[in-house]
């Protein structure tokens, strides 16, 4: 069976030339239809994760190239979106209120879908070794891919993009509310889970915590749809008690920005407290390419080692004693010893 495809003296596989054919598709129709409004909307997604990722370069261990994954996964979300709401608006008796408490449910759900999905689905192996900071990163990766189109398109209607905010391009000003947006709505629920996660000693207040900013999210998305429709509307008491609760989309600017400077801080003492000295080497930094690449590649596995040790406190029986053989394996490999099978 053929899973490879020759392109010059190389060759790709079925699967990366579909990718690659399906984010085409994605971005180019999007930037055909909508010009300049798409660009900037590119630009300004792009730009937002560039700082995030920039910030949390002292803690992260997850790649751009995974990054890439979910901003696409994210994207594709959209879609399913789309027809979900499609669907829902066609039934019979779909008030406008209940759309504006539906859709926002969803689509926060959806977001965080693929990141709940990445999890799950490692939950024995690569979670463990993951920081708070990397959960924010996935998450706000998500929720950027998946606004990208619809902020094209918003901004291609002159509404609500009428007044961005310089220093944060995937928010904005409508009237006196501010639209946090789709990235940051699903960064903030990103950083509670990731919080969730690292700090397994809560308990079962741990499940509150990683709910918490999905919620947070979803009653400040409902509040920003209702407001947006209200506004041809009329006044409404439901409306002054959704912006006032939420400060008028300015609480939920506040707590993104507080959960992510936790994560980082949170991750930052594992990183840098949690193994001791001398216990893994650091790679020795060369100036040329090849070594620039291999000191990053030695201290994301360096990381991701100290958050398998912080984890293990936490954990007891024989779930303990797989991950102290799995650190184990890893420390080898970063010391350069040979692991065998």
């Amino acid at each position: 069976m053929l899973r490879t495809v020759p392109l010059g003296k190389y060759r790709i596989s079925l699967g990366a030339l579909l990718f690659c054919g399906g984010v085409t598709f994605w971005l180019g129709n999007m930037l055909l239809r909508t010009g300049g409004s798409g660009f900037a909307a590119l630009t300004s997604s792009l730009w937002f994760l560039f700082l995030l990722v920039l910030v949390t370069s002292g803690t992260r261990t997850m790649t751009v190239a995974r990054l890439a994954g979910f901003y696409c996964l994210g994207g594709a979300m959209m879609s399913v979106m789309y027809l979900v709401a499609m669907e829902f608006v066609a039934m019979e008796g779909a008030r406008y209120i209940d759309r504006n408490v539906f859709v926002p449910t969803m689509e926060e759900t959806l977001k965080l879908a693929p990141v709940a999905f990445f999890l799950w689905r490692l939950r024995d192996s690569r979670l463990w070794t993951l920081g708070a900071s990397d959960v924010v990163l996935m998450a706000a990766t998500s929720g950027a891919g998946f606004a990208l189109v619809e902020d094209a398109y918003l901004r291609l209607n002159g509404s609500p993009w009428d007044a961005p905010i310089d220093w944060l391009p995937v928010a904005s000003i409508s009237g006196d509310h501010l639209v946090a947006g789709h990235g940051i709505w699903t960064g903030l629920a990103g950083a509670t889970v990731g919080l969730a996660l690292l700090w397994r000693r809560l308990g079962k207040v741990r499940y509150l915590l990683a709910a918490s900013g999905w919620l947070w999210s979803v009653l400040d998305h409902i509040s920003n749809n209702y407001a947006a429709g209200l506004s041809m509307r009329h006044d409404d008491p439901l409306h002054d008690f959704l912006l006032t609760i939420g400060g008028h989309g300015y609480f939920t600017i506040y707590f993104f920005f507080a959960a992510l400077a936790v994560a980082i801080v949170a991750d930052l003492y594992v990183v840098y407290a949690t193994l001791p000295f001398g216990f893994v080497p650091r790679a020795p930094l060369r100036s040329t390419l090849d070594g620039l690449r291999a000191w990053w590649a030695s201290t994301l596995e360096r990381r991701k080692l100290a958050y398998l040790v912080f984890r293990t406190h936490s954990v007891t029986g024989p779930r303990r004693a797989g991950l102290l053989i799995r650190g184990a394996l890893l420390r080898r490999v970063l010391i350069g010893a040979p692991v065998r099978s």
